[in-house]
């Protein structure tokens, strides 16, 4: 369990933050790393994932971890890792940061998981600055979470950007946003590219019996799938629409 603690050293820390000893308990980050407050309950959602306990002894990983600690917490972890990294704890000034991205996302969406939507949405919009050709999807993360929380201003400005696109984070989670509003022609057009193009991850975000989710892993599936099933209105409007049983 994370706790506050109070540092032994003589510099004097800011009250609330969390103990480097408890993290390394749950990620083996190392002891000295302080992690700011907002963000304890996300670290333990992130050491839940698969994908990161495989990853959980990658230096990259410490690393994106390190970008929410203050700065001496940073320079400590680059300081033990063998790996190139700035001399600033912000990950997103690299020329090349992909593997520290992916780990960034991984940690945003634990935010948003735990109720820290703000920082997520943060973490998403630097990755975008970093990549313009956003090959971390965080442009469908972001219209995920626009839905998720109900910002439907912010949604409705960024639908033109999405002109033509047919990936299936956008179609299902536009398909979403139309059945909220109650727009029949824009869940018409979005429910026919969906059923005709991706069946199994429909299958997958109504949560129908039997599902074989392989084939949907790669397309923001836990994002999607977690969006639909915040809505059981709209899960049961869609298994009704493409005829399965749930």
């Amino acid at each position: 369990m994370l706790v506050h603690a109070s540092c032994g050293r003589r510099k004097s820390w800011p009250r609330g933050w969390v103990s480097g000893r408890a993290l390394e308990e749950i990620l083996g980050v190392e002891a000295a790393l302080q992690i700011d407050p907002r963000c304890p309950d996300a670290l333990i959602v992130l050491a839940d994932q698969e994908e990161v306990r495989r990853l959980a002894s990658a230096p990259y990983v410490r690393l994106a971890l390190a970008h929410l600690a203050h700065d001496e917490a940073w320079n400590r972890v680059r300081a033990r890792q063998k790996v190139m990294a700035p001399p600033k704890r912000d990950v997103f000034d690299m020329v090349e940061a992909r593997p520290y991205l992916r780990a960034a996302t991984l940690l945003a969406g634990c935010l948003v998981e735990t109720g820290h939507a703000d920082l997520a949405r943060g973490i998403y919009r630097r990755v975008m600055r970093q990549q313009p050709r956003d090959s971390m999807g965080a442009r469908y993360l972001l219209a995920i979470l626009d839905v998720r929380t109900g910002d439907d201003a912010s949604f409705e400005r960024r639908r033109p950007h999405f002109e033509g696109d047919e990936h299936p984070a956008w179609v299902l989670t536009d398909l979403l946003a139309a059945h909220r509003r109650g727009d029949a022609e824009r869940m018409g057009k979005a429910l026919e590219i969906a059923r005709r193009r991706y069946p199994e991850i429909v299958a997958m975000v109504a949560d129908t019996s039997g599902t074989d989710r392989s084939a949907a892993l790669e397309w923001r599936s836990s994002e999607l799938h977690a969006l639909w099933r915040a809505n059981p209105p709209a899960q049961r409007w869609l298994r009704e629409s493409v005829g399965v049983a749930g």
